[in-house]
C-alpha cells in the first residue's frame, strides 16, 4: 500500500542507511536487496508489519535474515529499524608482465590491454618500461556463491608492442584452492589458446603474458650451436616473382641502406644474441 505495484527503490547513503517514510500501519511490507557493490546480496526476502495495540506499537510477522530489528518512536512516529548484514566479496590483484615468448628477460613496453567482466570494461592500461600493468580489486570465484559472482574476466590485447604479434583473447578466473588455502588461477577455458606461467605473492597474481615476434631469425654456428651476432642479411619481397625492396606493415623499408662491395643493399643485422626480430 502506498508503494505502487512495482514497489520503491531505497538506496543507502555513505553511512549505509536507507529510509522510506510514509508506510501504513497494519500493512505487510517486503524488503528485497537487489544491489550491493562489492558484497554478496542478502538473498532473503524480509517481511514486516507495524501494528498498534491500544497505543502500543510493535513489529509483527517479521521474517528474513537480519542482524538486528527494533521499533523506536522518532518524532512521535513509530519507526522500524532493520539491520541487514552483507558478506564482502573477496578480492585479489592481477599484475601482468608482458614478455617475449621464450625469453622471460625481454620485457615489452607499449602493449595495451582492456579488461572486461560481463562485457563491461574494467579498464584499459598500457605496459610500462618494465612490461608491467596492474588491475586491482578483482573478485575471486567462490563456489558457494557462484550464482552471484562467477569471477570470470576477459583480457584483450588491443595493441601489441612494435614488432610483435597481438596475443589472442584470454579468459580466466581466480579462486582459493581448498587444499592449500592459496589463490590459484584457472586457465582451463576452451577459448584460451595459451596457458601462461604465473606466480602468487600474498594477494597478487603475477601473470607472464607472452608475445611472439612478428619475424624472428636466429643465426648460429653449425658446429658449436653458438649464436652469431653482427651477421648481415638482406630481406627481399618476392611476391611478384622477383627480388624487390621489402616493406613492413607501416610501409617502412626493412633494413638500413649499406654499400657492400660496391652495391647498395638494405640490410638487417643480428643482435648480441644472434637474432633479428621484426
Amino acid at each position: 500500500k502506498g508503494l505502487g505495484a512495482a514497489g520503491k527503490i531505497v538506496t543507502t547513503n555513505e553511512e549505509g542507511i536507507g529510509e522510506k517514510r510514509g508506510l501504513f500501519l497494519d500493512e505487510e511490507y517486503t524488503l528485497k536487496e537487489v544491489k550491493a557493490e562489492g558484497y554478496y546480496l542478502n538473498e532473503d526476502t524480509i517481511k514486516f508489519k507495524i501494528v498498534n495495540n491500544n497505543g502500543v506499537y510493535s513489529i509483527e510477522g517479521l521474517e528474513g535474515n537480519l542482524k538486528d530489528s527494533r521499533l523506536e518512536i522518532i518524532d512521535e512516529i513509530p519507526t522500524v529499524i532493520l539491520e541487514i548484514e552483507d558478506e564482502q566479496k573477496p578480492v585479489y590483484n592481477l599484475q601482468i608482465v608482458k614478455i617475449e615468448k621464450g625469453n622471460k628477460e625481454n620485457l615489452l613496453e607499449g602493449a595495451k590491454f582492456k579488461l572486461l567482466k560481463d562485457n563491461d570494461e574494467i579498464g584499459t592500461l598500457t605496459t610500462n618500461s618494465e612490461g608491467i600493468i596492474d588491475f586491482n580489486n578483482l573478485y575471486l570465484y567462490n563456489e558457494e556463491k557462484n550464482n552471484q559472482e562467477e569471477g570470470v574476466y576477459r583480457l584483450k590485447e588491443i595493441l601489441s608492442p612494435e614488432g610483435y604479434i597481438r596475443a589472442p583473447e584470454y579468459t580466466f578466473r581466480a579462486q582459493i584452492n581448498t587444499e592449500t588455502n592459496e589463490i590459484e588461477l584457472k586457465q582451463d577455458y576452451e577459448e584460451n589458446k595459451n596457458q601462461y606461467e604465473y606466480e602468487v605473492e600474498n594477494n597478487t597474481i603475477k601473470l607472464y603474458f607472452e608475445n611472439n615476434p612478428t619475424f624472428k631469425l636466429t643465426k648460429i654456428d653449425g658446429q658449436t650451436q653458438e649464436s652469431l651476432p653482427n651477421t648481415k642479411f638482406v630481406i627481399y619481397d618476392i611476391t611478384n616473382g622477383q627480388e624487390e625492396i621489402a616493406y613492413d606493415t607501416k610501409n617502412n623499408i626493412v633494413g638500413e641502406l649499406e654499400n657492400i662491395e660496391g652495391r647498395d643493399y638494405y640490410v638487417v643485422t643480428t643482435d648480441e644474441n644472434g637474432e633479428i626480430k621484426k
